[in-house]
């Protein structure tokens, strides 16, 4: 066997043995590390995650004991909770291109909600964080807020984008003329700084089992318990991988203030 031969040779057993060591060894510390860095990223809030456990032969997975603090000043510790998250992805269908998950279950889900006026509170802010982050990375799918986020951080380029091409700058374009030509340049911008080679995920399926929600009140404590609950998965298909997280968290915010204000207004 020649020189050449031997080189390629060593080469294939170190990238294969790599491979190996990355879906063997790794792929559960990789798992874990970008689920914490997700939360973190989107909320701005640190998240921890216990333990990952990732099968790639029957593609299931689960996740023990993943917690997002909650904003500096409130009473409780964590914002949220979950004490184990089951995800099934369908082999059958999935591609390295795009996965599909079958179903995501949350065994308990807890969420703390205090008040820091009337009518704001800990779970407004993160989850205005959380889109407000969205709408930066991902400005096609969040149109209106990401003109308002580039209106504010460069007006003097919102005022060109008002007025139409030409000679005569006494025309002003529509605000939805407007928006677009800002959501179209965003869209443009961010596309060049995303990975392309990303995965895209879909979730069939969205369930909850077990959800508290604890609202602080003034001096006491209001708990509101539901079972059984399933998320509309119509809003999380065809998502980069590095969206899921912030679009995960952002549903969960929304339903629970939603099962907040529902359960106050009665």
């Amino acid at each position: 066997m020649n020189k050449l031969a031997i080189l390629a040779l060593s080469l294939l057993l170190f990238f294969g043995a790599m491979l190996w060591f990355l879906a063997n060894g790794s792929l559960n510390a990789y798992i874990k590390s970008q689920i914490a860095l997700q939360g973190e990223y989107y909320s701005g809030q640190a998240t921890q995650l216990t333990q990952a456990n990732f099968s790639t032969n029957s593609g299931t997975g689960v996740f023990s004991n993943l917690t997002l603090k909650n904003l500096e000043g409130t009473a409780s510790v964590n914002a949220i909770s979950i004490d184990t998250v089951t995800i099934e992805i369908d082999n059958n269908k999935s591609t390295p291109a795009a996965i599909i998950i079958a179903k995501i279950t949350i065994n308990t889900l807890q969420v703390w909600q205090e008040y820091s006026d009337e009518q704001t509170t800990n779970l407004h802010t993160l989850k205005k964080h959380i889109i407000h982050q969205l709408a930066t990375d991902y400005p096609e799918f969040y149109p209106e807020i990401s003109a308002k986020i580039y209106a504010k951080n460069y007006p003097d380029q919102n005022v060109e984008l008002k007025y139409t091409q030409g000679s005569s700058r006494t025309t002003i374009k529509s605000e939805e003329d407007t928006r677009n030509a800002i959501t179209k340049k965003l869209a443009k911008t961010s596309k060049r700084k995303r990975n392309k080679s990303q995965t895209i995920l879909s979730i069939e399926s969205f369930v909850i089992n077990h959800l508290e929600l604890n609202i602080q009140q003034e001096e006491s404590t209001v708990q509101i318990k539901r079972q059984n609950i399933v998320l509309p998965a119509v809003t999380l298909n065809s998502i980069e991988s590095n969206r899921l997280g912030g679009e995960i968290l952002k549903n969960l915010f929304i339903y629970t203030l939603n099962l907040s204000k529902d359960d106050i207004s009665r």
